[in-house]
C-alpha cells in the first residue's frame, strides 16, 4: 500500500503545528560524499537543507536547477529557534513555495533528511503538539 502523495497544503499544515520531532543523536551520524544527479529532462530539481545549532538557532536553504545543471533560483533564511527536523521540513516547504511561485510544475525534490522525506511520503507522522 502506497502513501498518498504529499500536498503542499498537508506540509503547510504539519509545519503550522509545533513540536520537537525525534532527532538522531549526533554520535550516530556518519559523513559521506554526495554527488548531484540531474533529474530527467524537462524536470527541475530542488535540493534543500535545514539545520539548527545546539542552542536551537535554525535556518533553511535550497537551490532550483534545470536538468542540465543550470542555476534557476535559490533561497535561504533564518527561522529562529527550531529543531533540525523542523528546519528540514521548512526547507522543503520554502522550496516548494518558490518553485510554485515561478510556475515550475515538473519538480524533483531532494533532501538529506530521512525524517523529512518520510514525513512527506506519509510514512511518518511528526510528534507535533497542537496548541
Amino acid at each position: 500500500m502506497h502513501a498518498p502523495p504529499l500536498s503542499l497544503e498537508r506540509l503547510l499544515h504539519a509545519l503550522s503545528l509545533q513540536g520537537a520531532p525525534n532527532e538522531t543523536p549526533k554520535a550516530n551520524r556518519a559523513a559521506y560524499l554526495v554527488r548531484w544527479n540531474p533529474p530527467d529532462s524537462n524536470f527541475v530539481k530542488l535540493n534543500v537543507d535545514g539545520a539548527s545549532t545546539d542552542a536551537g538557532m535554525a535556518g533553511t536553504g535550497g537551490i532550483l536547477r534545470a536538468s542540465d545543471g543550470h542555476f534557476l533560483a535559490a533561497f535561504a533564511r533564518h527561522i529562529y529557534h527550531s529543531s533540525n527536523n523542523v528546519a528540514e521540513l521548512w526547507a522543503i516547504r520554502d522550496g516548494l513555495k518558490l518553485a510554485s511561485s515561478l510556475g515550475m510544475k515538473r519538480l524533483v525534490v531532494e533532501s538529506d533528511s530521512k525524517y523529512a522525506v518520510n514525513v512527506c511520503k506519509g510514512l511518518l507522522h511528526g510528534t507535533w503538539l497542537c496548541i
